[in-house]
C-alpha cells in the first residue's frame, strides 16, 4: 500500500469512527427540551403525549408541572419534571386510566440489540408497555415516594417504537416522571459494515508490511 493510499485509508477510518461514536438513540426524560434542559411549569412536553386509555391518536401533549405543584411525597430528580394533564395538583377532569406515550426511532439501527433504561415513578400506580406488549414492569399504589429503575432489552422493532406508561389517576392529583434515561448507542448497519471492511483492509496492510 502506498503512503498516499495509507493516509486516505486512515482518514476514512477516523471519519467512520466519529460517525459510529455519534450514532445514538434519542430517549428523553419527562419535561425536557431536545437538548435535555428541564422545562418550566406549564410548558407542553415535546416528547410525551397523553390520553385516556383506549382513546385514538392524536394524543394531547403532556403538561410539565412546576415543583410548587408537587405533592410533598414526590421525588424531585434534577434532570426531569413530573408531567400531567395540567400544571396543578387537583384536576377533577383527569381522573381515570391514562397512557403517557413517547417514541424511540430505530430506523437504520439493529432492533435486536437495542436497550433502554432509566428511573420512573407515577402517582398512583401503573405499568410499562413497548409496542403494545407488556414488559413486566409495574408500580404499586404507594410506590410514588421514590424513583424505581427499569430496563428493556427486547421487543423492539425496526423503525419507530412506541413506549407507553399506563398510569391510573384516581383522584385528579397525580402524574408521571421519567429520569436518568439511557439508550445503548447502536451504529447503523451501513456503519458496521464499513467498520468491518476497514478492519479487513487494515489487516491486509499489516500482512503486507
Amino acid at each position: 500500500m502506498s503512503r498516499k493510499a495509507l493516509l486516505l485509508f486512515m482518514a476514512a477510518a477516523m471519519l467512520l469512527s466519529v460517525n459510529v461514536a455519534q450514532a445514538s438513540l434519542a430517549f428523553y426524560e419527562t419535561g425536557v427540551t431536545n437538548s435535555y434542559a428541564t422545562l418550566p411549569g406549564g410548558s407542553n412536553d415535546p416528547h410525551y403525549t397523553l390520553a385516556l386509555e383506549g382513546a385514538s391518536p392524536p394524543y394531547s401533549a403532556a403538561v410539565v408541572m412546576s415543583e410548587s405543584s408537587y405533592w410533598w411525597q414526590w421525588p424531585t430528580p434534577g434532570d426531569a419534571r413530573w408531567i400531567y394533564t395540567a400544571d396543578e395538583l387537583n384536576d377533577p377532569s383527569a381522573r381515570g386510566n391514562y397512557v403517557f406515550r413517547t417514541t424511540i426511532d430505530l430506523t437504520g439501527y439493529n432492533p435486536a440489540s437495542a436497550q433502554i433504561s432509566g428511573l420512573w415513578t407515577c402517582d398512583q400506580y401503573g405499568y410499562i408497555t413497548l409496542n403494545g406488549n407488556g414488559t413486566g414492569i409495574s408500580l404499586n399504589n404507594g410506590d410514588y415516594t421514590s424513583m424505581h429503575p427499569f430496563s428493556i432489552s427486547s421487543g423492539f422493532i425496526a423503525g419507530v417504537n412506541t413506549l407507553e406508561f399506563h398510569v391510573t389517576l384516581p383522584d385528579g392529583g397525580d402524574g408521571l416522571v421519567v429520569s436518568d434515561t439511557k439508550a445503548v448507542p447502536l451504529p447503523p448497519t451501513a456503519l458496521l459494515m464499513g467498520s468491518g471492511l476497514l478492519g479487513l483492509g487494515l489487516l491486509r496492510f499489516r500482512k503486507r508490511a
